[in-house]
């Protein structure tokens, strides 16, 4: 858990590949958030996973180049694609073609005692003729990794991104707008113990969260005015521990508590109401199963506590849940799912924050060796509170990916999305298809 709560489902689909086939590619984020703490949820036995989307096909794992001591894994990809609501508008819908370019690189070397890993990559996205659609996000990240002591680890980094906001995110401006941009800045240190039965896991980090302008647009597209948030701007202070404890092989159990404090930049909101400076904590506790079981993951539950530093808002608290199995139904085939329920926050819209539950059910599917077929579908529940807003978002879609060598691969995606809104007739209620076709190459 983190500080707005379980992040599994903004994941990028890159970021569960293998390590060493690309690195992870900007993405799109439902909200500024921070990701969950790095745990080892699931090992791995001599690199063999059954997970399908994970399992390394040396055949088709890309090579690198040497330089000096680094091993580098250039990767570009190119796209097409057609978006059929390109404003989330409800009234005056917009299609527009879209073009995609992907350029991103992985640099790692291995050092006595430990590792340095640097990444690069972004995302352009461009709708030809309509421009004020047109999406940018990047991440730049350097890491590295020491053994201070037996089964002792110590990992630091940094990272900067440049994210764009999902159209279906509950804490965006109301109305219909162009694409939210914000800066994400992220330092953090790791100490992992690990002596086979009894893991421990200590963290501390500090991100910078920094929102761009955006522009709102009318029932016909024309933009009619600026909207300004820097209300939205913040920084979080996180620390927390965590606790595995092997009962048997493939079954242990852990313990974890994760303190947040939240500041905003501006003292207020708006005129006159206070910004939702304060402290999240969260406690939770469940069974993780791990090598060799037919399932695989991570099942807990707990409590968060949102507090804030004024009086004039009531403290947000209830009960915290996170799920995330795989079943390797075959060797061929991986179910997956996710559920979460957690606090998020809604600066924007006269509201503290919501209670956001989440479920994600996926297939994966190796139909040949190489081609991976996928299938996905994911419902959010979002309850707001102070206010009687609810938000309800339905997404289901499919895609493949084929493998033609080291070099050379091609993605398939069609994604569909409905979000309906109640009791707040200044956020759209829309519906949206997105298909995408790409030839991704790497060295």
């Amino acid at each position: 858990m983190h500080r707005l709560g379980a992040g599994f489902l903004t994941v990028s689909a890159l970021s569960l590949m293998p390590i060493m086939t690309m690195p992870a590619t900007a993405q799109e984020s439902a909200l500024p958030r921070l990701d969950p703490v790095g745990t080892s949820i699931v090992d791995q036995e001599d690199g063999i996973t059954l997970d399908v989307r994970q399992r390394v096909r040396d055949e088709f794992t890309p090579m690198g180049l040497r330089l000096g001591s680094f091993q580098v894994y250039p990767t570009v990809a190119v796209g097409a694609g057609y978006d059929s609501n390109l404003f989330a508008n409800p009234t005056n819908r917009k299609g527009a073609a879209l073009v995609q370019f992907e350029p991103s690189i992985s640099a790692r070397s291995d050092i006595s005692n430990g590792e340095i890993r640097l990444d690069a990559s972004s995302r352009l996205t461009r709708f030809p003729g309509n421009g004020d659609g047109d999406e940018t996000s990047y991440r730049l990240s350097a890491s590295g990794r020491y053994t201070v002591a037996q089964s002792t680890d110590l990992e630091a980094g940094a990272q900067r991104e440049q994210l764009v906001e999902r159209r279906d995110s509950s804490g965006r401006p109301d109305g219909v707008v162009t694409p939210i941009r914000f800066f994400q800045t992220q330092a953090y240190m790791r100490l992992r113990r690990d002596n086979g039965t009894f893991r421990a896991l200590a963290n501390v980090d500090y991100t910078v969260f920094d929102f761009r302008s955006t522009q709102a647009l009318s029932s016909t597209g024309e933009i009619i005015d600026v909207i300004n948030q820097n209300a939205r701007d913040q920084n979080s202070l996180r620390a927390s521990l965590r606790g595995e404890y092997m009962i048997t092989m493939g079954l242990s159990v852990f313990a974890e508590g994760t303190g947040t404090r939240i500041s905003y930049r501006l003292a207020q909101s708006s005129p006159g109401i206070p910004n939702l400076d304060g402290t999240n904590l969260t406690v939770i506790a469940g069974l993780m199963f791990g090598t060799n079981q037919l399932i695989q993951g991570s099942v807990g539950a707990g409590y968060i506590r949102r507090s804030f530093k004024t009086n004039r808002f009531a403290t947000i608290s209830g009960i915290a849940a996170n799920a995330d199995l795989r079943y390797f139904l075959t060797p061929l085939v991986t179910l997956s799912f996710i559920a979460s329920r957690s606090v998020e926050e809604a600066v924007l819209q006269g509201s503290t924050g919501f209670i956001a539950n989440g479920l994600e059910l996926r297939a994966d599917y190796e139909l040949l060796r190489s081609l991976i077929l996928n299938a996905h579908g994911a419902y959010r529940y979002n309850d707001f509170r102070d206010s009687p807003r609810v938000d309800k978002i339905f997404e289901a879609g499919g895609g493949a990916r084929y493998s033609a060598n080291r070099r050379l691969s091609f993605d398939l995606d069609m994604t569909y999305l409905r979000r309906t809104v109640k009791n707040d007739i200044f956020s759209p209620t829309y519906n949206d298809v997105r298909a995408t076709i790409s030839t991704r190459f790497s060295l």
